[in-house]
């Protein structure tokens, strides 16, 4: 009797820049770019301050600015790795693979509402952006009227429309905003540009 023993080597290469391989590569460098700026703005104040004897802060803007970009492109590589084929594809498999995924979404203008309480839960799907507006307007209305006064409005990338969604919530609010601002890196890697959003609770709880 004789054992045998079978060795499994990968061929330690990726044979294609566009392929599922590459996908999961550039998804670790990202996460690797991302715990390099957490660090560089944690660390850097720390070395600054013992160096030269100055204090340092690094804040919020300095997070937004440098982690938003890293964000929006792992959302990105979230949604197209999985379709990708393993080792080398072809330009017809990305373009029924992605193509026409694409021009759908685009023709139907479908623009998700979700709610964000405990958790993010979808509850439904709109296919233009003013009909996605009308609804964040009777949203608000229902907080309103749930007595619900104290209302922010969020926004990401997009301070117009924000702004004039805004002015539409002091009408129903009868009231200023708690305040009216940009949403963070950290959420907004996983939306993306041009979330809107509409919060409020009772006056009560922030008084």
């Amino acid at each position: 009797m004789t054992n045998s023993k079978r060795i499994f080597r990968a061929p330690g290469r990726i044979d294609s820049a566009v392929s599922r391989e590459s996908a999961f590569l550039m998804n670790n460098l990202l996460f690797a770019a991302l715990a390099f700026v957490v660090l560089l703005g944690t660390v850097f104040p720390l070395v600054a301050e013992a160096v030269r004897g100055s204090r340092l802060s690094v804040g919020e803007p300095y997070f937004d600015r440098m982690t938003t970009p890293i964000g929006i492109a792992l959302l990105f590589l979230m949604a197209a790795a999985p379709a990708l084929p393993w080792r080398a594809t072809s330009g017809e498999v990305l373009r029924g693979r992605f193509l026409v995924p694409a021009w759908i979404g685009g023709a139907l203008k479908i623009k998700p509402i979700l709610t964000l309480e405990e958790e993010i839960t979808p509850v439904e799907r709109v296919r233009t952006r003013a009909r996605s507006l009308e609804r964040l307007r009777d949203y608000a209305r229902q907080r309103h009227e749930s007595g619900a006064d104290g209302w922010v409005v969020q926004h990401i990338q997009d301070e117009e429309t924000a702004s004039s969604l805004a002015d539409d919530c002091r009408e129903i609010f009868g009231c200023e905003p708690v305040f009216v601002s940009e949403i963070g890196a950290v959420l907004g890697a996983h939306v993306g540009p041009g979330l809107l959003g509409v919060g409020s609770v009772p006056t009560t709880l922030i008084s």
